[in-house]
């Protein structure tokens, strides 16, 4: 069960990487406001879709769905914010800092725990991961504090999901689709409320929402899923390689050139995603 959570979080990982550079496309002709809350409605009916086929929710999972909501509207606006201003790989990049955060939070908790040779394996992935910015091509989007700042706030609000989700599960209280299904709703009514953003239908680019929402739909199921059947910090290491396959969509599609830093750095990653696993 263990490498098929491991699995699944690399296939997650592949999907959070074309969701960003969709993502950044989008947004360049949308608010920040108005895209958080397209965001959620096409991939709702999706979710719904894949709760009926594994729907489980008991009275008393309520409070946590109602937390995992609220984290899920904070994450997904801070988050926009964030790319709408800044380099994709940047923020996939600040985005890695939640493997430390879920290391910590795992150790506090005692949900899971690692090795001391998976401990050094993290390590040796963010050690890699820092790397990979490549603060030398001129032509890239700059990312500011303001960009910083919403990341980081995305990735408090993203440290804790898994927990939470793993926690409700294990005690049977709700499914993985279930949860998805029901927080994004909540996630939409406390957007609307708070954001009151305006929204033309009629300039809404359909296509590229639905590819977004497929891609985001599978990324959530099978983060969920990975969480479940293997340990949170390695399952979130393995879903950081998103900046990777950001980073090789890239140069293939749009021939962007990283240093050999970044290379090392990508490798090195590798490496210690490779010792948190077998050590």
């Amino acid at each position: 069960m263990a490498v098929l959570g491991l699995l699944f979080a690399l296939l997650d990982s592949l999907s959070k990487a074309i969701d960003t550079l969709i993502n950044k496309k989008i947004m360049r002709t949308r608010s920040a406001e108005e895209h958080a809350v397209l965001r959620i409605m096409f991939v709702i009916p999706i979710f719904f879709i894949a709760s009926l086929f594994n729907y489980r929710l008991e009275a008393g999972c309520i409070g946590f769905l109602l937390l995992y909501g609220a984290l899920e509207a904070v994450n997904i606006f801070c988050h926009q914010l964030a790319v709408k201003s800044s380099n994709a790989v940047h923020v996939e990049m600040i985005a890695k800092s939640k493997v430390l955060l879920a290391m910590i939070v795992s150790f506090v908790l005692v949900i899971d725990t690692l090795s001391v040779g998976g401990v050094i394996g993290i390590v040796v992935f963010v050690a890699g991961a820092v790397l990979t910015i490549n603060f030398q091509n001129k032509n890239d989007d700059r990312t500011g504090a303001k960009g910083i700042f919403f990341e980081i706030v995305s990735v408090i609000a993203r440290t804790f999901k898994p927990f939470i989700l793993k926690t409700c599960v294990k005690r049977g209280l709700i499914s993985n689709e279930t949860m998805l299904f029901f927080s994004m709703v909540v996630a939409l009514v406390l957007l609307f409320a708070v954001l009151r953003p305006r929204i033309d239908l009629n300039t809404v680019p359909v296509k590229a929402y639905t590819a977004q929402a497929a891609m985001v739909a599978a990324g959530m199921i099978l983060s969920g899923w990975a969480v479940i059947y293997a340990n949170i910090v390695i399952v979130n290491a393995i879903e950081s390689m998103s900046v990777f396959f950001v980073m090789l969509i890239s140069a293939v599609l749009y021939k962007k050139k990283y240093t050999a830093l970044s290379a090392i750095g990508c490798a090195l990653s590798v490496l210690g995603i490779v010792i948190s696993i077998f050590f």
